[in-house]
C-alpha cells in the first residue's frame, strides 16, 4: 500500500514527510499540481470501464484501493503561461482547476478505505473562517467578539461599543504587488480612525472585525488522529505598520506546552465537527488567563514546533499516521526519525539548495498572491 502527497517541491513539510516516509519503507507517490499546465501535461482518457491517467513528471495510480492515505498539502493552484493575454490567463486557470479538482474527485472515490487528510470537499468548508467560528463556539471553545460585515452603519457600531479595540482580516489571507514591483500583505491589522469614515470603502468588501485582544502568548496545537502537539510561542510588541498577526512575525521560538484535558476533548471536537482529520489551530493566551480560539489552518504548518524542540517525535508521528491511515492513530512505537536527521540528509540538503535557488533566481510571485500587474 501506498501513501499520495500532493504537494510542490518548495514545501518543506511535504519534502520532509516524504523522505520520513521512505525511510520507514513506505512507498509514496507525489503530484505537484502547480507545475500544470505550463510544465506539465495531463491527459486523461475514458474507454467503456477505463479510465487511463498520465502527468508527466508524475506518477499517480487510478487503481481502485491503492492508496493507504491521501494527504492534501500543497500545490492546489495551477500557474498559467505568462505569455497569455490577462483574460485568457483567467479562463486557462479555471479550466486547469476543473482538471486538477476533477482528478482528485476520481482518486479520492476509487480509494474509499483511504484516509484522507483531508478530504476535497471538506478543506474547502472547514477553511471558512465564518464556519470555524461557529464550530469553534458550540463546542464551548471562547472565541472574540466578531463582526463579519460590509454594513458600515454596523461596523461603526461595533468599533464604538469596543471602545475603538478592533482588529479587522480577511476570509483568506493574500498579497497583491503593486505596478512598482512593492508587495504588500494581509494580515490581522489594527486599522486607523480614517479607514472608518467613508461608507464605499465600508461596504466594497466584507471583513472579519474582532475585539482587540491583550494577548501574551499564542499557542500553535496540531491535531491529526488521536494525537495533540501543543506549542507556545511569545507575542512580539504589535508593529508600528499596524500589524497583530503573529503569522507576520519571525519564529525564533515554540516551547512545549500542556493543555488540559477538557481543551484538549474541544480541540478534538472541533476538528471532527470541521470534517477533518488534520488541523493546525491558533490559540490566543490573554492577560486574564483566557484561552481564545483565533482560527484553524486545514493545511497548516507544524514541523516547527519539532525544529525547536528536537526531542519532540512530530515528523515521525505524523509519518506513521500516514503509514498507518488510522484516524484515531497515537504514537506508539518511534521509529526513530527526526527532522535534523532530514535536514542532514542528501534529500534535506536538495531542497535547502532548491529553496535558495529559486528566490535567488526565479522568485516573482509570493503565497496567496492574486494579481501580477
Amino acid at each position: 500500500m501506498t501513501v499520495l502527497i500532493l504537494s510542490q517541491r518548495l514545501d518543506y513539510h511535504g519534502r520532509a514527510v516524504k523522505w520520513g516516509l521512505e525511510q520507514i519503507g513506505v512507498p509514496c507517490d507525489w503530484w505537484d499540481r502547480s507545475l500544470h499546465p505550463v510544465t506539465q501535461a495531463i491527459s486523461i482518457s475514458f474507454a467503456d470501464t477505463r479510465a487511463e491517467l498520465g502527468i508527466a513528471g508524475a506518477q499517480v495510480s487510478l487503481e481502485r484501493g491503492f492508496y493507504t492515505s491521501i494527504w492534501e498539502r500543497r500545490g492546489r493552484v495551477p500557474s498559467a503561461s505568462k505569455k497569455l493575454a490577462r483574460a485568457d490567463k483567467t479562463v486557462a486557470l479555471s479550466e486547469s482547476r476543473k482538471l486538477l479538482d476533477g482528478i482528485v474527485s476520481i482518486i479520492e472515490e476509487r480509494n474509499p478505505t483511504a484516509m484522507l487528510v483531508n478530504a476535497a470537499r471538506e478543506h474547502f468548508r472547514a477553511g471558512e473562517k465564518v464556519f470555524q467560528l461557529d464550530v469553534a463556539s458550540q463546542v464551548g471553545l471562547k472565541t472574540p467578539l466578531t463582526l463579519v460585515s460590509n454594513d458600515p452603519a454596523a461596523i461603526r457600531e461595533f468599533r464604538r461599543s469596543l471602545s475603538g479595540k478592533v482588529v479587522a482580516k480577511q476570509h483568506f489571507p493574500f498579497s497583491w504587488r503593486q505596478s512598482n514591483g512593492d508587495l504588500l500583505l494581509s494580515g490581522t491589522y489594527l486599522l486607523p480612525d480614517e479607514a472608518f469614515e467613508i461608507d464605499e470603502v465600508l461596504s466594497a468588501c466584507p471583513m472579519i472585525y474582532q475585539e482587540r485582544l491583550d494577548i501574551v502568548d499564542e499557542l500553535r496545537v496540531t491535531v491529526f488522529g488521536g494525537t495533540i502537539f501543543t506549542g507556545r510561542q511569545p507575542r512580539s510588541r504589535e508593529s508600528a505598520r499596524g500589524y497583530s498577526d503573529i503569522r507576520l512575525e519571525s519564529r525564533d521560538s515554540m516551547i512545549p506546552a500542556v493543555l488540559a484535558t477538557h481543551t484538549k476533548d474541544k480541540l478534538i471536537q472541533l476538528v471532527e465537527r470541521l470534517g477533518l482529520l488534520f488541523a493546525a489551530i491558533d490559540i490566543a493566551v490573554c492577560r486574564n488567563g483566557d484561552f481564545v480560539f483565533l482560527e484553524c489552518n486545514e493545511a497548516g504548518q507544524f514541523l516547527s514546533y519539532e525544529q525547536f524542540n528536537p526531542n519532540e517525535p512530530m515528523l515521525d508521528s505524523f509519518c506513521q499516521f500516514l503509514a498507518k491511515g488510522d484516524p484515531e492513530f497515537v504514537l506508539e512505537k518511534p521509529s526513530g526519525i527526526s527532522l535534523a536527521q532530514f535536514d542532514r540528509s542528501p534529500d534535506g540538503i536538495a531542497f535547502k539548495e532548491e529553496y535558495s535557488r529559486h528566490f535567488r533566481e526565479e522568485y516573482e510571485g509570493a503565497p496567496f498572491e492574486l494579481a501580477d500587474h
